[in-house]
C-alpha cells in the first residue's frame, strides 16, 4: 500500500484529505507544517507528498526547494488556494509534479496522486 504524506497546517484540509486518500485505499501520514513535512519526508519514507504553499515556518515552495538539495525523489502534489500561474510555474519548475487548486475535486486528488506513483517511462 503507498503511503501518501499529507503536509498543510488547516487541520480541516488535513481531514479532508485524509478521508478521500484512505477511501481510495493508500496510508496517509500527515504534518501540520513545512518543518514536520520534511522531516516527515526523510524520516518516514513516504511514496508521495501533497503539499500545501501557504504555511508557517517553512513555506511549500521552500519544502519544494530543499527536498531537490537533499536530492529527495519523492513526487510532490501541490494543493494550494493560490491561483496564480507564475505560483504555478514556479512549483513546477522546483520539480512539483503536479499542481491543484483548492478546493480540488476528489477525483482530480486521486488521479494526480495515481500518475505520480506510475513509473516513469525512462528513454532507451
Amino acid at each position: 500500500m503507498a503511503r501518501v504524506l499529507v503536509v498543510d497546517d488547516s487541520m480541516y484540509q488535513r481531514n479532508k484529505l485524509r478521508k478521500i486518500i484512505e477511501a481510495a485505499g493508500y496510508d496517509v501520514i500527515e504534518a501540520r507544517d513545512g518543518d514536520d513535512g520534511l522531516t516527515m519526508a526523510t524520516d518516514s519514507t513516504p511514496d508521495v507528498m501533497v503539499l500545501d504553499l501557504l504555511m508557517p515556518k517553512v513555506s511549500g515552495l521552500e519544502v519544494l526547494r530543499q527536498l531537490h538539495e537533499k536530492h529527495l525523489t519523492l513526487p510532490v502534489i501541490i494543493h494550494t488556494a493560490d491561483i496564480q500561474e507564475q505560483t504555478r510555474q514556479d512549483c513546477l519548475a522546483s520539480g512539483a509534479v503536479a499542481f491543484l487548486n483548492k478546493p480540488s475535486r476528489d477525483e482530480d486528488v486521486l488521479t494526480a496522486i495515481a500518475q505520480a506513483l506510475q513509473p516513469h517511462d525512462k528513454e532507451p
